[in-house]
């Protein structure tokens, strides 16, 4: 049995979760008295940390404790009861997943088979005329681009999969294939059936023999509730798995989901669609016949719902097909009253809108003006990040019981504003100024090397054998803790290590031979490389306490009596770094390059306990890349251009799993699945062309080629529907920002469609203006 949980506020959702996992069965009619076994486990499925992390807080907060939940997403939840449905022969992890496939495609395209096919010319062309490390680059990048459009395929296409299984080909008699590249679908084709051939078990196929072998499995194992928390999307091949886990295996299933909407509205349309529907109408018609129909329309229609809200719309849809008993906690509050039920205030703007939306209709013009939705224009990223510190701190100065940890501010790319938030938000205070206020935040979905400067380090240490060994760049090494430590140097030496290679005129370079090399030279001189100046300082040590010229060398008496050994570590750095220069230009195997990557990290770094997690993120994405290629039974030689970019995209992943929540103001990238209540939800960056952001399709993408489909996702409909959530979540206040104004190049700067949409509707509702930019 499936039960569906509407609700338009987290937190409702929250009490009938609590509600709903004290009895494993669901049902009614046991008595309050017969409580669940403590010891077995609930099984949640959400799709973001973020929220694993805020369900985690607030169960806690309500029961006293939050144990014995075992948080899943619902890919690897299906998996998982799959292998248990068909047996320990599928294996634990899947081998489609776009880390091993991406390593698996490659492979294939590597084959002689498939270059010498001129069929597949389409695709081997793109790295076939570039030299052999680049072409190994762009080879290996094309086929991690194709094993995430495979995973789209497994998802929102299972059926042209089938098809490629059976060996045929996508009907293009269906309209919405019509457009499809027959050459394209050729060379996919190919490489699906023999990732088929090499292991069976995928997704798809293991998704429909799942369903068939539920009527005859008579094991354990199988879970008897599931509960799924805040999802506003799902592939409709997996709410098709649940639906039938509920009904064969008689597994209760509870969907608790936000809808903005107490009303049906599967059926109402945007703007646009409404505005080419009455395109395509002889507009005599439209008026002689639909004006009644229009005009009940328009009052049962909410158009900022309409306009931001498809993606929702089409899981509403999608849940609506279901055979499902549904439990509606709708809030509905317009004003607030007392014990006699008579109203004493009328609600903010903020509420009034998320009333229109809940009830679908669109109030006659009326004005309300408050300050529960600020809309800044700002001539700087900088400037925004100001304006919102001088309005949270006037929010706290109102409501003294309003905490940190209850403000969330959002943006498209938080590594864009991360610079302009530490410097404004973390000022330097004295304790002359310890009344000055001062705003604790945390920063989470940075990039690890953005984060740690240790990572960052071993980045570069990649780009050794492309290095012109800068005395700026050794320098920041030395800077580095865990190098200092590791070569016993200390942070007062570095003022005194930088006098000498300053006054060794040591610029760039290693030697002769590397300093020709870079400049394609024959005649470039020793002058200003590192063995030039090194070779000064050790002649001057040895020869005199004094300058003097020798063989026409200026040499140094800088170096004096125990000085020799400070110099000496810093000879041992240079020494490991030309070690690693030539070291690292060697193609080697996965297994090789794994021993070799960790013996990099320890040859430089030598951590403390403060260091120990950057390190172990190293190693953790070391051992992955091993562990990924040894799934996909890479063998191949792997180049150093290609090991370099590998480690390069993987430490720049957003880290989603820290910073999130900490009992601070909270900054965010924006990221779908994240409709958390906050009582102040700020939003920057809402700059036309940034945001909704935009996505390159890529042109060997058929999705991109097909009609749409109901359920199919896209990051513009994410981020608009992101935008909507965000907009029923904010509890107090909303603060929306975008740059109006460019002073460097004079000119004007337009809001994202999005905001436009929303100044519209309070233009048009509440007779709201933007009165002018906040510079």
């Amino acid at each position: 049995m499936i039960t569906v949980y509407p609700s338009n506020k987290m937190e409702d959702l929250l009490y009938l979760l609590t509600a709903v996992q004290k009895y494993r069965n669901g049902s009614e009619q046991v008595p309050d008295s017969i409580l669940a076994d403590v010891l077995q486990v609930d099984t949640i499925l959400l799709e973001s940390k973020g929220m694993q992390h805020w369900l985690n807080l607030e169960l806690a907060k309500l029961q006293g404790i939050a144990m014995n939940y075992q948080f899943q997403m619902p890919g690897s939840f299906v998996w998982s009861i799959a292998r248990t449905l068909l047996g320990s022969e599928v294996p634990r992890e899947s081998n489609y997943r776009k880390d091993i496939l991406a390593w698996r495609i490659d492979k294939l395209m590597s084959q002689v088979e498939f270059i010498e096919n001129s069929d597949f010319a389409q695709a081997h062309q793109y790295w076939s005329s570039e030299n052999t490390y680049q072409a190994v680059l762009k080879r290996f990048q094309l086929a991690t681009r194709l094993a995430g459009i495979f995973e789209q395929y497994i998802l929102f296409r299972p059926d042209w999969l089938t098809l490629w299984q059976n060996n045929k080909t996508i009907d293009r008699n269906i309209p919405e294939n019509i457009e499809l590249d027959v050459l394209t679908e050729k060379w996919q084709s190919w490489i699906w059936c023999r990732l088929i051939e090499e292991d069976p078990y995928h997704p798809v196929s293991l998704q429909e023999k799942a369903i068939q072998a539920m009527d005859d499995y008579d094991g354990g194992g199988l879970p008897q509730q599931i509960m799924i928390f805040a999802i506003n999307t799902m592939a409709p091949q997996t709410l098709n798995f649940l639906n039938a886990l509920s009904s064969k295996r008689q597994c209760n299933i509870h969907l608790f989901y936000l809808n903005p909407c107490v009303q049906f509205w599967g059926d109402i349309q945007s703007d646009k669609a409404l505005a080419r529907q009455m395109r395509a109408e002889k507009l005599s018609q439209w008026l002689a016949d639909d004006n009644e129909d229009n005009d009940d329309e328009r009052a049962s229609r909410n158009s900022l719902l309409a306009n931001l809200g498809q993606q929702g719309k089409e899981f509403f849809n999608l849940i609506q097909d279901l055979k499902a008993y549904e439990i509606s906690a709708f809030t509905d509050k317009i004003f607030d009253v007392n014990e006699d039920n008579k109203a004493l205030t009328q609600s903010s703007l903020l509420e009034s809108i998320q009333q229109d939306m809940l009830l679908l209709t669109e109030p006659e013009s009326e004005k309300i003006i408050d300050s529960s939705i600020i809309i800044s224009s700002s001539h700087s990223a900088l400037r925004e990040i100001q304006s919102l510190h001088d309005h949270l701190l006037h929010l706290f100065n109102e409501h003294p019981d309003w905490k940190p940890q209850d403000v969330i501010v959002m943006c498209p790319t938080i590594e864009d504003y991360a610079p302009y938030i530490e410097a404004v938000f973390r000022t330097p205070w004295t304790q002359e100024e310890s009344n000055r206020p001062r705003l604790p935040y945390s920063i989470a979905d940075r990039t690890l090397m953005n984060v740690e400067p240790l990572i960052a380090s071993y980045i570069e240490l990649l780009q050794l054998p492309d290095s012109r060994f800068e005395v700026s760049k050794i320098l920041d090494y030395l800077r580095l803790p865990a190098i200092e430590k590791k070569f016993a140097i200390n942070p007062e030496d570095l003022d005194k290590i930088e006098w000498w290679l300053n006054e060794a005129s040591i610029h760039w370079a290693k030697d002769e031979q590397h300093k020709r090399q870079l400049l394609n030279m024959d005649d470039a001189s020793a002058m200003f490389t590192w063995q030039w100046g090194l070779q000064r300082l050790l002649l001057g040590f040895a020869y005199s306490d004094s300058k003097v010229v020798h063989n026409n060398q200026l040499l140094l008496p800088h170096i004096e009596g125990n000085d020799i050994i400070l110099l000496g570590r810093l000879m041992q750095l240079l020494e490991q770094l030309q070690y690693h220069a030539k070291k690292l230009n060697t193609a080697r195997s996965p297994k090789q390059w794994q021993a070799y990557l960790i013996e990099l990290c320890d040859d430089f770094f030598q951590v403390e306990q403060d260091g120990l997690a950057a390190r172990d993120m190293i190693h953790q994405v070391i051992n992955d890349f091993a562990q990924h290629t040894a799934s996909a039974h890479y063998d191949n030689a792997i180049e150093y251009v290609l090991m370099r970019d590998y480690l390069q995209q993987h430490f720049s992943q957003p880290d989603t799993a820290n910073q999130f929540l900490t009992g601070q103001i909270t900054f965010c990238s924006m990221i779908p699945m994240r409709s958390i209540p906050f009582k102040v939800i700020a939003i920057l960056g809402l700059n036309d062309g940034q945001y909704p952001r935009q996505t390159t399709p890529m042109s060997f993408d058929l999705m991109n080629q097909s009609t749409r489909r109901k359920g199919d996702r896209s990051q513009r409909a994410d981020d608009r529907y992101l935008f909507l959530e965000m907009l029923i979540s904010a509890r107090k206040n909303l603060y929306l920002s975008f740059q109006g104004r460019d002073i460097r190049k004079n000119s004007e700067r337009q809001p994202s469609l999005i905001l436009k949409e929303l100044m519209n509707y309070l233009e048009k509702n509440y007779q709201w203006k933007l009165l002018g930019d906040n510079e």
